[in-house]
């Protein structure tokens, strides 16, 4: 856990899956090894505007202010998460600077954490391998939760409560199970299959 924590975003990659795209990376790799010059060429400008743009991004980012409303609201997202130490809450605040800079602004949003928080976060959840809610999706359901429906700290902690509690036992319906069932299935652990 004290290694992940050292890396500041995480990112999961996946397989292209559309034809369209998959057959145009086949191509564009087909130009590359026929001519990597002309490749190179092609592309210039594309990279130009994109390092002018990262370039302006890395002065804008000096600049960028994130309100005291933003980051309570990242600090809850993090404590709901139970996240260790505070450098999750300092590496979402980072990047959501860094991506309101990039977008040419100065004043971080909402959006801004919602784009970045996922990949600052994701990988330290991993507390329960068994948990069926972890890394990027579990962050995003917190963030939902505080971001986008307003509830509070004490309000989202209530619902966990609630949905880590054991299950009440539920009742038969009308009149109960018939006494050779339950006779059948004595000494059966609940959930056992009995055979045939």
């Amino acid at each position: 856990p004290q290694l992940l924590d050292r890396f500041g975003l995480y990112v999961e990659i996946s397989t292209v899956n559309t034809p369209q795209e998959r057959l145009q990376l086949a191509l564009n790799r087909t130009q590359y090894d026929l001519n990597p010059e002309a490749f190179y060429a092609e592309a210039a400008e594309e990279q130009d505007a994109l390092k002018q743009k990262l370039l302006a991004a890395k002065e804008r980012v000096k600049d960028c202010e994130v309100s005291k409303d933003l980051r309570v609201k990242i600090s809850t997202v993090c404590s709901l998460l139970d996240i260790d130490g505070i450098r999750g809450d300092m590496v979402v605040v980072r990047a959501a600077k860094a991506y309101a800079a990039y977008e040419g602004r100065t004043e971080v949003t909402d959006e801004d954490v919602g784009r970045v928080v996922g990949m600052c976060l994701g990988h330290r959840t991993r507390k329960d391998p068994l948990d069926p809610l972890g890394g990027i999706v579990k962050v995003q359901a917190v963030f939902k939760r505080i971001f986008a429906d307003g509830l509070t700290y004490e309000d989202v902690r209530k619902m966990q409560e609630k949905s880590q509690a054991p299950a009440k036992p539920k009742e038969a319906e009308e009149g109960g199970e018939d006494a050779s069932e339950k006779d059948s299935r004595a000494g059966l652990k609940k959930g056992a299959w009995k055979g045939l």
